[in-house]
């Protein structure tokens, strides 16, 4: 059905990346917004996590054919966040309050990275 559309398969992973950023953002949407007041870091920290997370489950799910891939390693990084309350690294969604500028920026520059590797990977030549 996605290859109906116009743009057809081609943009499909697009508009799969723009799907689960709105999914996200419907659950955190408004969370980002209060915490916008009072804790921008930690807004900025949930934000980027969001679209990381977004970026590579599209990538995940391209490469692989499966969600299962980008189901197993999510539930990995939520255990070590949920887990690891020290460290700003672990905190790709702002869960402890420990994520920084750098981290967030960080997390959101990898996010972009795996989106331009799933792109690229959609559009690899396959053989006949």
């Amino acid at each position: 059905m996605s290859a109906a559309v116009p743009g057809g398969s081609a943009r499909r992973y697009w508009r799969q990346f723009a799907a689960s950023v709105v999914l996200g953002l419907m659950f955190t949407g408004v969370a980002i917004l209060h915490v916008a007041v009072t804790d921008p870091v930690r807004a900025a920290a949930l934000l980027s996590g969001v679209f990381a997370l977004a970026a590579f489950a599209t990538m995940l799910g391209r490469t692989s054919g499966t969600s299962r891939t980008f189901l197993a390693l999510f539930l990995l990084v939520l255990y070590v966040s949920a887990n690891v309350s020290r460290g700003a690294w672990a905190d790709v969604v702002g869960f402890h309050g420990t994520a920084t500028a750098a981290s967030s920026l960080a997390w959101a520059g990898l996010g972009v990275l795996a989106l331009l590797s799933g792109h690229l990977w959609n559009r690899r030549a396959l053989p006949v």
